[in-house]
């Protein structure tokens, strides 16, 4: 196996002398590229970061940097890696397998594999290792060899070569490549989706090289030109998008899936309230550890991680049920997530059960996870309650700023498009800096800001068994710094609405008796579940726990159902005081 290996190296590393040749000028070539391109630019965003898996000597790469994208390349033979940074300047090129793309640990908006690069792998690790490495929605543009190609046929027939016209046929043949047997597998469009099955949908496929002569043919530009005309409109007809000198084909990484429309949603979302039974769940909330560095006043997390019922692999479990009953996201909190030490593989294991995953954060942690967060999370909030190291120390009780913006700098560098935003919690000790807390978050480079009263009633959240005292705040300074907030921020910088911003001076006048508590419209004990470190259950973040998910998921749901039923939202004392609430329908 290691010498079938190193000849298959050995090949293509000669190959890369005359690739230029066969796969860039070749006519015929070039008229499939071009076709494939076309599909490629329909399908990846705009600016979006792009891997091109096989990248040869960066032919489709260098195409997708013209583009606009920002491209990362990788090639399992030195000598088309080298030939591949020679032209592409700038551009991350890697000698690395596909097979081993996690090794690079970032996460893309797309990919792409194109001329047959899967037909010398094995399929179904090859479909493993990009969804390994490819957001949910993102496509995989994937260029495979199939067994039957009349163009082909016809070709090795008219020039006395019976024997090579059928050789597609075989399920395995190997394939003389610069004097070296390289093992190739043909493969029906049946035989690839079955191999991608696990991790994507396919979305289209079409067949490329039906009409257009082979390259290597000696067909004329005008000619190939001719014939990818008259083949265009055929490519996707019933038979004709399985057959070809290649197929161009689409998956779309599993993931995101939204049961119906918002009348659908909204309904569910009555069901639920009337009957307590939530079956479409559009958010799960995932305490993973109750330990923390930082020391919140308000907060009772503390110290190291460890001994949580809440596995990976229960992440994994609980991730694919809740998929299945409409999840669009997991939220990643604690305590403090990234002190988890193996929180690697709980990033695997939800992405892998099909949901993207928002990262919630005091930061501390960062610069060091940033790979894995970059890899593996679309989104990122940062806890930020302070504007100066003194302020910070103060409000959460170590001396962590610096520690966060350099965190957050590491986290930009790697994952330049991905979300991410600060949440400042608003306290007596940061009244008056709200607008300066804002200000360094876009001095950071956050994407955005949101502020949320300190809830200091209940007895149930921040690993308290009672509430807490506060000092008092002057309610009328605060509701106009909070009402200055939005002209004071670059346009577009704070995510909060009116109401939510007004929201929070209405809590803290309720507390200081100067209105009476009000509870704000909230769906999310009908759309979202909370589940405990110990697997505990509840509605949301500031109710108590009613059920377990220790026999899953759909099964806790049902035994919290009277709970779910029971509550009154307007009247529950809990939601009046609430300083955090979703409306997800």
């Amino acid at each position: 196996m290691i010498k079938r290996q190193m000849n298959t190296m050995k090949a293509f590393d000669q190959h890369a002398g005359v690739y230029q040749q066969v796969w860039g000028d070749d006519p015929s070539a070039q008229a499939m590229r071009r076709a494939v391109w076309s599909v490629a630019s329909d399908v990846f965003p705009p600016g979006g970061r792009i891997l091109d898996a096989g990248c040869g000597i960066g032919l489709d790469a260098a195409w997708l940097v013209e583009s606009g994208r920002t491209v990362v390349a990788v090639d399992a033979s030195a000598g088309m890696v080298a030939q591949a940074r020679a032209r592409l300047p700038g551009v991350s090129v890697h000698h690395t397998p596909i097979q081993r793309l996690g090794s690079l640990s970032q996460v893309f908006d797309g990919a792409i594999s194109d001329f047959g690069v899967i037909n010398c792998l094995e399929p179904t690790a090859a479909a493993a290792a990009l969804a390994d490495c490819l957001r949910p929605g993102a496509p995989a543009v994937v260029v495979p060899m199939p067994r039957i190609n009349p163009a082909w046929v016809l070709y090795r027939l008219l020039t006395g070569h019976p024997r090579d016209a059928l050789s597609r046929l075989r399920r395995r043949v190997d394939v003389d490549v610069e004097g070296e047997r390289v093992p190739t597998r043909y493969l029906s469009l049946s035989e690839l989706e079955a191999a991608f099955s696990p991790w994507f949908d396919l979305e289209h496929s079409e067949g490329l090289g039906v009409l257009i002569p082979p390259p290597g043919s000696g067909a004329s530009a005008a000619l190939a030109d001719r014939m990818e005309r008259l083949e265009r409109p055929l490519r996707r007809l019933p038979v004709l998008r399985g057959i070809g000198d290649h197929l161009i084909v689409v998956f779309r990484r599993r993931g995101t899936h939204r049961p119906g429309g918002p009348l659908q949603r909204r309904r569910a979302t009555e069901r639920s309230r009337e009957t307590g039974q939530v079956r479409a769940l559009r958010v799960l909330i995932l305490e993973v550890t109750k330990g923390c560095q930082s020391r919140c006043t308000s907060c009772d997390f503390r110290g190291p991680a460890g001994g949580e019922a809440l596995t990976p692999a229960r992440c994994g479990q609980l991730t694919e049920q809740a998929v299945s009953m409409g999840c669009t996201e997991v939220i990643l909190t604690g305590g403090e997530p990234l002190l988890r030490p193996d929180i690697a593989e709980i990033f695997q294991q939800i992405r892998l059960a099909g949901a993207p995953i928002c990262l919630l954060t005091n930061g501390l942690a960062l610069a060091r996870h940033a790979p894995l967060v970059a890899r593996w999370c679309r989104s990122v909030v940062v806890s930020l309650d302070g504007h100066t190291p003194e302020r910070y120390r103060e409000i959460r009780g170590v001396d962590g700023l610096g520690v966060v913006s350099t965190g957050i700098d590491v986290l930009r560098a790697l994952a330049p498009g991905m979300p991410i935003t600060a949440r400042v919690t608003v306290t007596a000790a940061n009244v008056g800096s709200l607008k300066a807390i804002g200000l360094l978050a876009a001095e950071l480079g956050l994407s955005g800001v949101s502020y949320l009263a300190a809830d200091t009633e209940s007895a149930d959240a921040f690993g308290r068994s009672a509430g807490v005292s506060a000092a008092p705040i002057d309610v009328a300074a605060l509701q106009a710094e909070l009402s200055s907030l939005r002209a004071a921020l670059p346009p577009g910088f704070l995510i909060d609405s009116p109401a939510a911003i007004a929201r929070i001076w209405q809590k803290y006048a309720a507390d200081a008796g100067e209105r009476a508590p009000e509870s704000p419209r909230c769906d999310a004990p009908y759309t979202s579940v909370v589940v405990g470190a110990d697997l505990s259950l509840r509605p949301c973040f500031f109710l108590p726990p009613g059920a377990t998910a220790r026999d899953g998921l759909r099964s806790g749901l049902v035994s919290m159902a009277p709970r779910i039923a029971a509550l009154d939202i307007k009247a529950d004392p809990a939601c009046s005081r609430c300083v955090c609430w979703a409306r997800l329908t």
